[in-house]
């Protein structure tokens, strides 16, 4: 992903560290918890998910 948006890796780690403290969370999933729990996404689920 970063070479399609033209970023380096380092760039990437440093601005999902900056969300996940900003968000309170210690890893990607409790991130997308914390979001999804928010209302972000629009309540859309993935196929072959068990959430309502």
């Amino acid at each position: 992903m970063p070479v399609v948006l033209g970023i380096s890796n380092k760039t990437v780690r440093n601005v999902l560290s900056a969300v996940l403290l900003k968000l309170g969370a210690s890893s990607r999933a409790e991130a997308v918890a914390i979001s999804r729990d928010a209302g972000v996404g629009g309540g859309r689920t993935a196929p072959g998910s068990t959430r309502a």
